[in-house]
């Protein structure tokens, strides 16, 4: 759909043009017609598709002849757009039943009688995975109301799909902060004991707790995080917060609550999200994610990227290390990196250590930096560290900059990193780290500091501790 805006006086004319095309969740277009009145609109979608309805709500201004009316103001657009960005996640039927799309999380829910399941939404089909979710029981531990004896089909209100039980209504709002599960418990069931919710889900992915037992992670069959039920909050009538935690046993996740004392209805609110981002290295034992951190902004674009060291990569040689720079964009981490660099050298673990150097050549782009604690040259295990500078187009395929130890096991490049600016003198300096380095006692460790100039950093260290 196009939509040209005019909005002007006797002195000047803004034309704003906005070309809307949504694709469906199976890659097929969603094409909206051009009349978009307070009358309604009509849209064309192959099928399966996430289609938004871009009907105007009423007393909303008419677009005729393709020129805004002259009452209609920015506040106007910017809610259309509002409206359009919102909708995408409302669930609608389609071949495969009655589903939810979700752009920001990747996911996509479908609702079946008495139970979700959560795939995602985009990919390669020999990567997919499954989240099942189907409500069992609810009460005291250990005196749970069996509720899966009664089949309870869905209710729709937008982007929020409802099952309604006696005494229990179960509900999913699809929004851009993930899939929002919650439970509305009426009245305080009777009997002592805490208050316990508890859902069955699918065998396909395997649960745990995360280290500090709040959340729980769901990782496929390569041990990918690939969603996270978490963020738990249980309030009361008055809006008070109820103490509650999570309970996971085999396939079964329990939810727990105190509610001595607490005003119903109860509202039980955990949230089910994904990453972001994932990337892997598709190669044994490669150990890939070793080392990650921010590269700073390689190109300039105005957009984060980030690093990532695979130290025991094999390619033509045994654990000569890998590292990967993806670049940043408004849409987030690219899928494929931009940059690949190897340590060409068996045992070198080229990206044991990785990270940004900062802009050590003042060019106005981000270099990064990648540690090689096993290279050898001259020495066996001396160690190295690689200083890549960053351009318009990315880092460099070679490194402006290197430095070796010189001492036998030395191990320089087990951890690197930017200085900052130690001097102030506008550039940035970088710091190594050699952990064995001995100079009287055996393995005492040694760090250098080389400072960062026009043509790169210094050959020798102008700082040593």
């Amino acid at each position: 759909m196009s939509i040209r805006v005019v909005v002007g006086s006797m002195f000047n004319v803004l034309v704003v043009t906005l070309m809307l095309l949504q694709f469906g969740g199976d890659g097929s277009p969603c094409l909206q017609n051009d009349n978009v009145s307070g009358s309604g609109g009509s849209r064309v979608c192959g099928p399966g598709s996430d289609a938004v309805d871009l009907s105007a709500p009423p007393g909303t201004p008419a677009i005729d002849g393709g020129a805004l009316d002259a009452g209609a103001t920015e506040d106007w657009l910017g809610a259309v757009m509002a409206r359009i960005e919102t909708e995408e996640y409302n669930a609608s039927v389609s071949a495969s039943g009655l589903q939810a799309p979700n752009r920001a999380h990747n996911l996509r829910t479908y609702f079946a009688d008495g139970g979700i399941e959560v795939v995602p939404r985009t990919g390669e089909a020999e990567d997919a995975w499954s989240f099942s979710w189907r409500t069992l029981g609810w009460g005291r531990e250990g005196r749970l109301v069996d509720v899966t004896t009664v089949s309870v089909a869905p209710r729709v209100d937008g982007s929020r799909v409802s099952y309604d039980r006696e005494g229990l209504e179960e509900w999913y709002e699809n929004k851009k902060e993930g899939l929002e599960q919650g439970f509305t418990v009426m009245e305080r069931p009777a009997g002592e004991g805490p208050l316990c919710i508890e859902g069955g889900v699918g065998s396909g992915l395997r649960a745990e707790f995360d280290s500090d037992e709040a959340g729980i992670d769901f990782l496929d069959r390569g041990g990918a995080r690939v969603l996270r039920y978490a963020e738990l909050h249980v309030r009361e009538a008055g809006g008070r917060e109820v103490p509650s935690c999570l309970r996971l046993k085999c396939n079964r996740v329990a939810i727990l609550v105190d509610d001595a004392g607490a005003a119903y209805p109860l509202t039980v609110d955990p949230l089910m999200t994904s990453p972001a981002w994932t990337a892997e290295s598709n190669k044994e034992s490669a150990g890939f994610g070793y080392a990650v951190g921010t590269a700073g902004d390689v190109n300039g674009d105005g957009c984060s990227d980030v690093i990532v060291g695979a130290a025991y990569y094999d390619n033509d040689q045994v654990s000569e290390g890998r590292a990967y720079v993806y670049h940043g964009s408004t849409g987030g981490l690219a899928v494929s990196p931009a940059w690949i660099a190897e340590g060409n050298l068996a045992g070198s673990l080229f990206g044991y250590a990785v990270g940004t150097a900062g802009d050590v050549n003042g060019d106005g782009y981000s270099d990064v930096i990648i540690g090689t604690p096993g290279w050898d040259n001259g020495q066996t295990d001396e160690g190295r560290a690689y200083v890549y500078c960053g351009s318009v187009a990315g880092l460099a395929v070679s490194p402006g900059w290197t430095v070796e130890s010189d001492q036998a096991g030395a191990a320089l490049g087990r951890s690197v990193g930017t200085a900052g600016d130690v001097n102030g003198d506008g550039y940035s300096d970088v710091i190594v780290g050699a952990p064995y380095y001995s100079n009287g006692q055996m393995n005492e460790g040694r760090a250098f500091v080389y400072h960062g100039s026009a043509g790169g950093p210094a050959a020798s260290p102008a700082w040593t501790a």
